[in-house]
């Protein structure tokens, strides 16, 4: 987990150094290990980094490409990054750093919003382009990084949380979107590219967004219903799909298990976390830290079984 933020002032008016340092920080718990702030004419950046992979100041965000035409904020993880670089280097790519977050950048840089279908990971990023004077941000298949923006048609911000915007826009209205308000009490959350205030919008899930100074769009670029819809299962038999079942589960905990940190896990008792601990330590060369949480109240505690499996 990390935390990005940034503006870009498409009436061309400089950023606010102060205001985007103190939305930066005030990102800290999102990730503690490392800050940094960028800036360019009308538009800036600031990053604040959970390092897990390449922990050197060569990870560092926010990333300029080698050009200096591009520049890079990621909160995520790229899974299969190796193989995407492995294939960018068949084009004499030089690398100046091992971490996923050049791998996405110099992907988006040769396939555009293409890379969006070759990436298998959790994702909120922005890449702004220097020249064309254009940003382009994703957020990955079903929304597990958080993005959110406002957009007055010349200034545009986004944060990982919404509280941030009001640092980089001091005069952003906070004023609470009733029907956001009224479908949370309903649901238990704020569906599509809501939120809870009325200025502020969600990039919804499975979606990227172009915004320049000729406004702002989005497009879909996945979604459930349509990887759904082609895959007959009723083709297979049960055990063929417990194979399969199988097959993604440990392939996927495998992919997610790269890291230059320790790894552990969070460990309930049931089936799920149980399986994913399972799965770990068949990969693993070394036991598998792990972290339960109990209560008093016997209905909600499963520390019993987390501590048998």
């Amino acid at each position: 987990m990390c935390g990005i933020i940034g503006r870009v002032n498409f009436s061309k008016n400089k950023v606010n150094l102060e205001n985007l340092k103190k939305g930066t920080k005030a990102l800290y718990h999102r990730g503690p290990n490392d800050y940094g702030i960028w800036e360019d004419k009308f538009c800036g950046f600031g990053h604040q980094r959970l390092s897990i992979i390449d922990l050197s100041k060569s990870g560092k965000q926010p990333m300029v490409s080698l050009d200096q035409r591009y520049v890079c904020v990621f909160n995520g993880e790229i899974y299969n990054y190796l193989d995407l670089k492995n294939e960018l280097s068949k084009d004499g790519k030089i690398w100046k750093s091992a971490s996923d977050t050049e791998v996405l950048l110099e992907g988006w840089i040769k396939w555009q919003e293409k890379i969006l279908n070759k990436i298998d990971g959790m994702f909120a990023f922005v890449i702004w382009d220097k020249k064309e004077e254009r940003l382009f941000a994703a957020r990955d298949r079903v929304g597990e990084k958080p993005f959110y923006f406002t957009f007055d048609g010349n200034n545009f911000g986004f944060s990982s949380r919404p509280k941030q915007l009001f640092d980089l826009f001091p005069s952003l209205s906070k004023e609470y979107d009733n029907q956001s308000l009224r479908l949370y009490l309903e649901s238990g959350y704020i569906p599509g590219n809501l939120s809870i205030f009325k200025n502020i919008k969600k990039l919804e899930s499975g979606t990227f967004m172009e915004v320049n100074k000729n406004g702002l769009s989005t497009k879909k670029y996945w979604n459930f219903a349509e990887i759904n819809n082609k895959n007959n299962l009723k083709s297979f038999s049960e055990n063929q799909l417990l194979d399969q079942l199988d097959d993604i589960l440990l392939r996927s905990v495998k992919d997610r298990m790269n890291s230059d940190v320790k790894l552990g896990a969070f460990l309930s008792g049931g089936i799920d976390s149980s399986l994913v601990v399972a799965m770990m330590t068949k990969l693993s060369k070394d036991p598998i830290s792990t972290f339960t949480i109990g209560f008093n109240v016997k209905e909600y505690d499963e520390s019993k079984e987390a501590e048998a499996v």
